[in-house]
């Protein structure tokens, strides 16, 4: 709000107030979901890296962010049930929102990394607890991410068996 007071002092145009309430409603609204996490069954939490159970492959995911030029990166790492490298990917993302987008690209980009390489039965492990949070709450949160958290959806439907866990080590958000 002191960036739309900077722009009254100079004349630029206001913003809507419609447009101030929904955001203060929808800001409002996943900091209450955020805050009271529903328990289900779609993630669990795991200190440090286990392997995945036989026939089953690991995706480790993590998302970078640069506050300063609004830039990221996204990491991929596949792991078979024995612990085998079996792909990795690093992209660099031009445009960031901020760090919760870079998770969530990075947990997309997981997902369609394994489906290419035919994986049927996946756990996606990741660090960031916002992001477990507003997954578990999947049908009623209205966060920034939604787009991005329903195309993991879309995903996942390809696959025979999907987990979502946190990993607890490196836990952010």
């Amino acid at each position: 709000m002191a960036i739309e007071r900077n722009k009254r002092r100079h004349g630029e145009a206001l913003l809507p107030i419609r447009v101030a309430i929904e955001w203060v409603r929808d800001t409002a609204f996943d900091l209450w979901n955020l805050l009271h996490p529903e328990k289900g069954e779609h993630t669990k939490s795991t200190h440090g890296w286990n392997k995945p159970q036989i026939g089953w492959y690991k995706c480790n995911v993590d998302g970078a962010f640069s506050e300063s030029d609004r830039t990221g990166a996204t990491e991929v790492v596949l792991r078979d049930h024995d612990d085998q490298f079996m792909a990795g990917r690093a992209a660099w993302q031009g445009e960031a929102h901020d760090a919760l987008m870079m998770e969530a690209r990075a947990c997309r980009d997981g997902l369609q990394m394994a489906q290419q390489l035919g994986v049927t039965k996946l756990c996606l492990e990741t660090d960031c607890l916002e992001l477990i949070n507003l997954w578990n709450n999947l049908n009623t949160q209205r966060s920034a991410v939604s787009l991005i958290l329903w195309d993991i959806f879309s995903i996942s439907r390809n696959f025979d068996e999907l987990a979502l866990s946190l990993l607890l080590d490196h836990v952010i958000g």
